[in-house]
């Protein structure tokens, strides 16, 4: 099934670049805002947990990935906020929010939004508006007075800085290995620049076109938009449709339903039989929770961009663990419709393919949140999120002959080379 997006505006939303000009509205200072009271801290940390136990439903990941004991881990930060006083320093607060947010290590892209994520988010509103949010979204909660208050007061106590953008010769880099080589690094996919990019992306594909082996390189590529590689990686170098398909698991909670409606996704075709799951040889039951539901997805079914593609010779991907979000999803796709070889010396990050995520507000500090509302499987029933994407090599750490470590790249192309002699003396 081809989405409005998938997953990804998620992480060019939260990183987008730009925002060092984005000037944050009123400057009064409300002296109320350097004070929450514990009432009011309570009540935002408790509808926090209850719209987690809802909507949220990586749990289960969680436990297993970085060894959390959730209901524990709720508890004890509750039970800090409880010792903190009937007036609570703001910060304070704002930093206990985020060390409990912090536990789960941005698993299905949940953070606490801090001033950056809040003006990346504001400068890039009207991208969010066309491929993630809906405009009665950003009204209501990015553009919403007291929103904007909160983190104009947290902007001018310094808690952390604005992003700028990086310049294209940062973010691509393009080079060409003897002469069965090409090479081209790319550090984001961030949705602002797919039109910058692309021409001279294509240009590139047209000028290697017979070499006979090009290597792509998202290595602790941090993700952006899935438009981004769609458009100016694989449409051009494809002459028929593929696709990766991948399974989801949702609550389908009351406060993510529009946003899943937002994304494609249909009431009537989301399966309730979650029982059917248990037959996958990898699942694991605790992700398997009475009263969810689950969809078989068709994963970024991609048509060409024309019936000849530029790009005539083999691809190879490059990958690590730095390999996040929609640059995920992109070595998921490769993967799974055999557009590249990926290969890397670990597996990626796993929070590529699933949904966009949703937005909210606490009610009363006014602090905005987010999450994944849907659980991505690969076709084995593993969580993508826990594993990552494997790559198809592995490749060495160190060299053949000797102790030396040996660079991902450098060992990239000696398996390249290798294949090269082998298929020589053939």
């Amino acid at each position: 099934m081809m989405r409005k997006i998938t997953l990804v505006a998620a992480m060019f939303l939260c990183l987008i670049a730009g925002a060092g000009g984005f000037c944050l509205l009123n400057r009064e200072r409300d002296p109320r805002l350097d004070l929450i009271s514990r009432k009011d801290a309570l009540e935002d940390y408790d509808y926090l947990w209850e719209i987690l136990e809802e909507n949220y439903p990586f749990f289960g990941v969680a436990e297993r990935k970085y060894g959390l004991d959730v209901q524990q881990l709720k508890q004890d930060y509750r039970q800090q906020l409880e010792g903190m006083g009937k007036e609570i320093d703001f910060l304070k607060f704002y930093q206990l929010m985020k060390d409990c947010v912090g536990e789960f290590h941005q698993l299905g892209h949940f953070i606490m939004y801090s001033p950056q994520d809040y003006q990346s988010h504001m400068a890039g509103k009207e991208y969010l508006c066309e491929f993630a949010l809906s405009r009665w979204q950003v009204e209501h909660y990015l553009e919403e007075s007291k929103v904007q208050k909160r983190y104009d007061f947290l902007e001018s106590k310094e808690v952390s800085s604005n992003w700028s953008e990086q310049p294209q010769s940062e973010r691509l880099t393009f080079n060409r290995f003897q002469d069965e080589i090409a090479y081209m690094k790319i550090n984001s996919f961030y949705g602002q620049y797919i039109e910058q990019d692309r021409e001279k992306i294509l240009n590139f594909f047209r000028e290697n076109a017979d070499i006979p082996n090009l290597i792509i390189d998202i290595q602790n590529n941090s993700g952006g938009s899935s438009y981004y590689w769609y458009e100016n990686l694989v449409r051009p170098n494809i002459e028929e449709k593929m696709e990766a398909p991948f399974l989801e698991v949702t609550p389908y909670g009351n406060r993510s339903r529009e946003q899943m409606k937002l994304d494609g996704y249909e009431e009537q075709a989301l399966n309730a039989e979650i029982e059917e799951l248990e037959e996958l040889p990898e699942i694991n039951q605790d992700d398997l929770i009475s009263g969810w539901y689950w969809e078989k997805d068709e994963g970024d079914a991609i048509a060409p961009q024309s019936n000849e593609k530029l790009y005539k010779g083999r691809i190879f991907l490059l990958v690590n663990d730095g390999t996040r979000s929609a640059a995920d999803s992109f070595a998921y796709f490769c993967k799974g419709s055999g557009f590249a070889t990926v290969l890397g010396q670990e597996n990626t990050r796993g929070d590529g393919p699933g949904s966009n995520f949703v937005l909210d507000q606490l009610p009363h500090s006014n602090l905005l949140f987010r999450y994944r509302p849907i659980l991505a499987l690969d076709m084995k029933g593993v969580p993508l999120e826990e594993s990552g994407v494997e790559p198809d090599v592995l490749l060495p750490t160190r060299a053949k002959n000797s102790n030396d470590k040996v660079s991902p790249l450098a060992a990239c192309l000696i398996y390249i080379e290798e294949l090269e002699e082998i298929e020589y003396k053939r």
